[in-house]
């Protein structure tokens, strides 16, 4: 009994002392109460692939002959459309244009493909194949000086997605965190994390503590990371205006609630019943992931009854880029 009358003192000590305006943190004992598990999903990382790679006729080929380069370039995401796909012939070796006889390293505007070149991109719808041809002409016997020569058609891929992020958050009121600690009981939540597919993904977590309390201070931490297997980030870049997080005004009021910590890189405004906030400077990756962007978040302000879950929206743009090659032996005459 007089255990039940000390937890009892303590609380409205606790609470007498929040009221009285004097700085509260309660990092000390709602963590002991509100416990939060996450269960992730995300989509096909590895959005693009290039598939059967053939050379007609196959190698070992002749000199001065007609050969066919040809592949398929598939959509592995059976949601997302792939948009401003085209493909350059960036490495040739010593081939040719089949139609002017003219080196293809001359220009990367000869010898480009028979579709989905840098002036006519292509669109692939998912779960879509885009064929792809190039003509071209193997070197002459004096060009590989009359030596059995190896090289390589090195060709690759560029193409622009979007992928998106969704972060559900818990925001408790503090009187149900101290009506849990009298009861001695806890809360217990289980929240969502749901990335699309792409291969630059947007990662988020909470700083201190896995949910918001009501009235207080809180932060996310937003990371970028490039998780492709077979292609890079164009640049390692994201550009100007093409990374956005959203949040709900239950938890950011308006920009103003939002720390300063970032306003060199990022702006927020007001848009309907939400917060916009998008980079006002291009994000750099380094070893394939970007500096923590932290979200400072002043009086989060919540539902007002005992709990709510929100949903906090992040965007990227960006361009990718993928590489292969077709192997290929020129035998001497």
């Amino acid at each position: 009994m007089n255990i039940v009358k000390s937890a009892v003192v303590a609380v409205a000590i606790i609470a007498l002392i929040a009221v009285s305006g004097c700085i509260f943190n309660p990092n000390d004992f709602t963590t002991d109460v509100v416990k939060v598990s996450r269960n992730e999903n995300t989509g096909v990382k590895d959005v693009l692939a290039i598939e059967k790679i053939e050379t007609i006729p196959r190698s070992s080929i002749y000199p001065d002959m007609d050969i066919l380069l040809f592949f398929n370039i598939v959509n592995l995401d059976d949601t997302e459309t792939v948009n401003n796909m085209f493909v350059e012939l960036f490495d040739p070796f010593i081939f040719k244009d089949k139609q002017y006889n003219t080196y293809c390293s001359d220009s990367k505007n000869i010898c480009r493909s028979d579709e989905c070149y840098p002036t006519a991109p292509c669109t692939i719808l998912p779960l879509g194949v885009q064929p792809i041809r190039f003509e071209l002409k193997s070197p002459s016997n004096d060009e590989i000086a009359g030596i059995k020569t190896a090289g390589e058609l090195q060709f690759r891929v560029f193409y622009d997605f979007n992928s998106s992020y969704n972060y559900q958050v818990l925001v408790v009121h503090m009187d149900e965190i101290l009506k849990m600690q009298v009861a001695n009981k806890k809360i217990d939540k289980t929240l969502a994390s749901s990335r699309s597919g792409g291969p630059v993904q947007i990662y988020a977590e909470m700083r201190g503590r896995d949910f918001m309390v009501e009235d207080s201070d809180a932060a996310i931490i937003f990371t970028i990371k490039d998780t492709g297997s077979t292609g890079s980030l164009k640049n390692s870049a994201i550009a100007n205006g093409s990374f956005v997080v959203i949040f709900p005004i239950n938890v950011v009021v308006n920009a103003s609630n939002l720390g300063d910590n970032l306003k060199s890189t990022i702006n927020c405004f007001a848009k309907g019943n939400e917060i916009w906030c998008n980079n006002t400077k291009e994000i750099k990756l380094y070893d394939g992931e970007s500096s923590p962007l932290i979200f400072n978040i002043k009086s989060v302000k919540g539902s007002g009854g005992s709990m709510a879950t929100y949903l906090i929206k992040a965007r990227v743009a960006y361009t990718y880029e993928i590489r292969d090659k077709a192997e290929i032996t020129v035998v001497a005459q």
